[in-house]
């Protein structure tokens, strides 16, 4: 929220759907500080989504933006990369090893950067189509058939000390 009121106050139009399941406090919580920010009217909770209904989110987005502290594999990532949708993640750990150079990497505590590549996003065209193009590149990195086949080379090197 505060990388977003960052970027509206340096007048970009960004708008924020956020689409997952909070619970009451958490969303709550969100609203809150929402309006205490000054950009309520830029932030929509859209709560749970389907499978097709995220699908059409990846693909309508001028980006998708996950910005944590700490974070399994970043599966949401990869599925952003795979829809064209250019990614804005979090510097430093297993979300910026997934994205590598496909997307804009950030400090999750910096708020500035965080509303500066929010702004860059919704401003350069070109800079979307080139995240989108490498995100669709990299995305089939991550895929089943290329993760067991890795595993099965594992194994066979394993096996054969």
């Amino acid at each position: 929220m505060r990388g977003l009121a960052a970027a509206r106050a340096a007048g970009s139009k960004a708008l924020i759907a956020w689409a997952g399941r909070l619970r009451d406090d958490h969303a709550g919580a969100m609203a809150e500080m929402a309006s205490r920010l000054g950009v309520s009217d830029a932030v929509r909770m859209l709560g749970f989504v389907s499978d097709d209904e995220l699908a059409v989110l990846y693909r309508a987005a001028r980006a998708h933006v996950l910005v944590s502290r700490c974070e399994g594999f970043g599966l949401p990532v990869v599925e952003a990369m795979a829809s064209g949708c250019p990614v804005l993640t979090t510097r430093g750990g297993s979300l910026d090893e997934v994205a590598g150079d496909a997307a804009i990497t950030v400090d999750p505590d910096d708020h500035g950067a965080i509303g500066a590549a929010l702004s860059r996003l919704f401003s350069d065209d070109a800079l979307c189509a080139d995240l989108a193009a490498r995100g669709r590149k990299r995305a089939p990195l991550f895929s089943r058939a290329v993760q067991a086949s890795a595993m099965a080379l594992a194994y066979r090197r394993l096996l054969e000390v």
